[in-house]
């Protein structure tokens, strides 16, 4: 180990003209900190600051030798062409190249440029070897970063600068022990398309458009408006990296994005656009600064994609589909024939989501994953007959695509599954029904003559559940499953108000729990009011006697 401190700042060489590359050589700055290491012929310029201290550390290469060595510290005739640092900084201008050095291990360059308008520019380096460059804003913010380690060497940053900001660039040398030579130039860029919706270049079926992502958040704007309502596809090739591709309305929302990437296999996007309306596809700028060419098509659609362009389908067809491209969405017409309960269920290896309408087109029912695999749609419920209705098949997932099949299909129900389709009940009588498919529900109506406690309960192998509904659809109780150990049937004591109907909602605890059952209820007693209402009254030191007679049972009581 050795140390030294110079009186006067420069750039030093540093030789060992007699060990031959048999020695480690090792410089350390003040702190211990390593500024560079050589195991070859030492020689190899270093900027050095005055007045502070330096360590060498030199060692041999092998166990086995034990060489002489001569090391020794000059200062360099070489001179620094440009600044270390910001206040130091060279001017560049506008189309002017400057030729500079990178002069020892850790040298730096400063230069400055402050562009007279705002726009798009390019900042050049050639050069034989690596250089860090850094690109700073006025306050000495990194703005960007390069560092090629390999060959080509040269690099650009290609950015919109502001008019009347200075933005600094710093060159460093990383460990290279020969000066060597670069060049700095600042051009201003032309962009070929517009960089938002205001200036978006108009595109054509089929004519295809070349372009460039000309520098770092570079966006290319181009525009399209159907004469008619289809599905269409833009077809993509990338060279050089990878770029955003975005899909947007008229309203300049996002329909859709994806990246492309310099492939063998160009990209592709696929979505549903509506006729007469303006949409906007834009290039923008992901990784490097690309060449792009793309065109945009029409596309085979197996149905329509609204109302109007509805395939038409019957009871108990299967019919098949596809969502063919990102957004795609097949609407279906069809005519229930009878009223009562029909299914509208997909097949398929896809996560879809289905929607009925009306025929105003008034949203009734949606669903994405009570089908087949928890991912297709499956609705079930109580349609009226003679009444048209629509269906939308669509991907859950907005840049999803495959095939399906959709079926409509019948179903045999004994009772109602809502409210509007309830079967009367009566008291002290009771019914046999049927859970006939999965989430199949049977309504019963119910309207006592008599205030007071009712008991309702089921009965049979099948597991059931249930709620008691008021006549405007709030509920009111729900049941308790299980009436003892020995089954699985429900019950519930509820105390029901004289000439106001209720609805029994009788369900299969399981969503598979299919089987039949029965349904009864009957009247109670009760030696008290179930209710505020039905309070008993009672008189000061007066005893009343009373007896909780069921689960359940509430006995109330009111005075004065």
């Amino acid at each position: 180990f050795m140390s030294f401190i110079t009186d006067k700042k420069g750039i030093y060489n540093f030789s060992d003209v007699t060990s031959d590359g048999r020695v480690y050589f090792y410089l350390y700055d003040e702190n211990k900190n390593l500024i560079i290491s050589d195991s070859s012929t030492v020689n190899f310029n270093v900027k050095i600051n005055a007045n502070q201290k330096y360590y060498l550390k030199i060692s041999s290469t092998s166990s086995s030798n034990t060489p002489n060595y001569e090391v020794k510290i000059t200062l360099s005739d070489v001179i620094d062409d440009y600044g270390d640092e910001i206040d130091s900084a060279a001017v560049l201008h506008e189309n002017i190249e400057i030729t500079g050095y990178m002069d020892a291990v850790f040298d730096n360059d400063f230069f400055k440029f402050t562009p007279g308008k705002t726009g798009p520019y390019r900042i050049t380096c050639e050069t034989n070897s690596s250089i860090k460059a850094f690109l700073l804003d006025s306050t000495g913010k990194e703005i960007d970063y390069v560092y090629r380690t390999s060959s080509p060497y040269n690099f650009e940053f290609a950015r919109v600068f502001e008019e009347g900001k200075t933005y600094f660039i710093k060159l460093s040398s990383p460990s290279n022990r020969t000066r060597y030579p670069y060049k700095i130039l600042v051009t201003a860029l032309t962009d070929d398309y517009g960089n938002d919706i205001e200036n978006a270049t108009v595109m054509e079926l089929g004519k295809e458009i070349t372009g460039k992502i000309d520098y770092i958040s570079d966006c290319d704007y181009f525009s399209f408006t159907p004469s008619k309502y289809a599905s269409y596809g833009i077809s993509i090739g990338v060279t050089g990296g990878s770029i955003y591709g975005r899909v947007y309305d008229s309203e300049g929302k996002s329909l859709y994005y994806t990246t492309f990437t310099d492939s063998a296999i160009r990209g592709f996007i696929g979505i549903g656009l509506d006729a007469n309306k303006t949409y906007y596809f834009a290039v923008q700028y992901n990784s490097n600064l690309v060449s792009y060419n793309f065109s945009i098509s029409e596309m085979m659609d197996d149905h329509g994609n609204s109302f109007e362009t509805a395939t038409i389908i019957s009871v108990g067809d299967e019919v098949a589909g596809s969502i063919n491209c990102s957004g795609d969405v097949d609407f279906f017409k069809i005519m229930i024939p009878k009223t009562g309960e029909y299914r509208f269920e997909t097949k398929s290896t896809i996560d879809t989501e289905g929607y009925i309408y009306d025929a105003n087109g008034n949203e009734l029912f949606y669903d994405d994953n009570s089908g087949d695999n928890y991912s297709n749609f499956r609705i079930t419920q109580s349609f009226e007959g003679g009444k048209t209705y629509y269906i939308k098949v669509k991907h859950k997932n907005m840049n999803g695509t495959g095939d399906y099949g959709i079926r409509v299909t019948e179903l045999f129900d004994d009772y109602g599954n809502s409210i509007q389709f309830s079967e009367v009940l009566k008291q002290n009588e009771e019914k046999f029904g049927t859970i006939n498919y999965e989430r199949d529900v049977d309504y019963f109506a119910f309207t006592p003559s008599i205030s007071g406690t009712y008991r309702i309960e089921t009965t049979g192998d099948t597991d059931t559940n249930g709620v008691i509904y008021k006549a405007n659809g709030q509920e009111h109780t729900k049941v308790s499953n299980d009436i003892n150990s020995a089954n699985k049937n429900f019950f519930v004591n509820v105390g029901l108000d004289a000439n106001t109907t209720y609805y029994i909602c009788v369900m299969a605890n399981s969503s598979t729990g299919l089987g039949g059952y029965g349904i009864k209820l009957r009247l109670l007693d009760d030696d008290h009011g179930y209710s505020f209402a039905t309070a008993t009254r009672v008189e000061c030191n007066t005893d009343t006697r009373g007896v909780i007679q069921f689960e359940n049972d509430n006995d109330f009581f009111c005075f004065t």
